[in-house]
């Protein structure tokens, strides 16, 4: 195996302890001087790597992207029916290990920064567009392509709103309670139309 460059790996690191610190102070408390208290090391390091505390935040963001996208190819490629499809999709929204209450809270304040104009509304937009359009895509098939829409877009929309409780209520709502509620929706709304 070649030998990857030091500046890489420095990359690398400060992308973890920026993470770190995302999910346990959210977008807006994350500040190039914690990541470099996380990182062990200085501000001017973690500027010398990353140019500003966006473009840091940037790198995490994609990463968090890159990982959830290919745990959602994995699981959702396995499947063979539509209606197994769209359930692995709503299972993958709510795995204990993604539904915590750190990664709810850092993720509403990536909606708090957006509402603040800033850059970073690109990747929620993302990723409400990746799941309407992935939900709207295996509930064709059990719905038909005008009924497809309506149901994927109730469904986000529940979803999202499930995530925000889950940060403001960290307790209150488990995985396992966030998936079946998901998953009801969708019985209801399949048995409706």
């Amino acid at each position: 195996m070649p030998l990857r460059p030091i500046s890489d790996v420095r990359r690398e690191e400060l992308a973890l302890a920026a993470l770190e610190v995302f999910l346990t102070s959210g977008a807006d408390r994350m500040t190039l001087e914690r990541v470099a208290k996380t990182a062990g090391t200085s501000k001017g390091t973690v500027l010398h790597y990353y140019l500003s505390k966006e473009a840091l935040l940037d790198r995490v963001l994609r990463d968090v992207l890159r990982v959830l996208g290919r745990e959602a190819q994995a699981s959702i490629v396995a499947q063979t029916t539509a209606r197994e499809k769209v359930n692995a999709q709503i299972a993958l929204c709510f795995r204990p290990e993604l539904f915590t209450p750190e990664y709810a809270r850092a993720w509403l304040s990536v909606i708090a920064k957006c509402a603040a104009g800033n850059g970073v509304d690109r990747y929620r937009r993302l990723i409400a567009r990746r799941l309407r359009s992935n939900l709207q895509a295996y509930l064709r098939p059990l719905v038909g392509a005008t009924e497809a829409r309506p149901v994927a877009e109730s469904l986000a929309a529940l979803i999202d709103g499930l995530w925000l409780r889950r940060a403001v209520d960290p307790v209150g709502l488990t995985p396992d309670r966030a998936k079946a509620l998901a998953l009801t929706h969708l019985e209801e709304s399949l048995a409706f139309l």
